[in-house]
């Protein structure tokens, strides 16, 4: 019983960390796009 529960969390933990690269990839991403392609009219 105990082994089921662990690989389901071992899962579990899997997801949220595959789901937490994609976003740190996309905000990634992002924020190089803004610095490569600056058009100057941020301010700050």
């Amino acid at each position: 019983m105990n082994e089921i529960l662990f690989r389901l969390i071992d899962q579990r933990i899997e997801l949220m960390h595959k789901q937490m690269k994609l976003k740190l990839d996309f905000h990634t991403n992002y924020n190089l796009r803004s610095l490569f392609f600056d058009d100057g009219n941020r301010v700050g």
